[in-house]
């Protein structure tokens, strides 16, 4: 396993805590509590590696080309939590592993949770502007998301889980004291 985007005693970008019904029922060293995982950002060598283990995984089964890659990202990104750029003990070779020890539901809210971290943190994407924020309320009272259950499940679960991202986000700000510019 690489870490090569990882510096050594940094924490990991999120901390996931994964209980014991999250993981597979055959998997034969199944924790009975709950244990913290770590999900670290990953570099262009992380995920070129990531692509190979994906490319590996689709010639054993090319029907799940998707969550192939999805898998092989997770478990490139599977960190220990106070130090991203060490694997995480229950995951020492995770590539072939994550797929016998994790539930694919696990699987996914693991790949959610480091999406999200990668969308908050990305230098790419440019934050929200006032025009475009009036341009989504405004989507938004026209009806834009009167029909997200007609939507792929994946896309409409992703674009719910942002919505309610901006939503606590934005409860947070509104507790929060105001800076004092005296």
């Amino acid at each position: 396993m690489k870490y090569a985007a990882a510096a050594p005693n940094c924490p990991a970008a999120a901390v996931v805590t994964v209980k014991p019904s999250d993981w597979a029922s055959g998997y034969k060293e199944r924790p009975l509590v709950n244990v913290r995982l770590g999900l670290r950002l990953l570099g262009d060598a992380d995920l070129t590696y990531a692509l190979a283990i994906a490319k590996e995984m689709d010639e054993r089964d090319p029907s799940n080309t998707k969550r192939n890659l999805m898998t092989a990202t997770v478990a490139t990104a599977l960190c220990n939590p106070d130090d991203a750029s060490v694997a995480h003990e229950a995951f020492a070779a995770p590539d072939e592993l994550i797929r016998l020890a994790l539930r694919p539901e696990t699987i996914q809210a693991l790949w959610d949770e480091l999406e999200r971290v990668m969308v908050e943190t990305s230098p790419i994407r440019e934050p929200a502007t006032d025009e475009s924020i009036t341009v989504l309320m405004a989507a938004i009272s026209e009806g834009a998301l009167d029909n997200l259950s007609e939507l792929d499940p994946a896309r409409e679960t992703r674009i719910r889980r942002y919505l309610q991202f901006c939503l606590d986000e934005l409860i947070d700000a509104a507790e929060e004291p105001t800076l004092d510019a005296s």
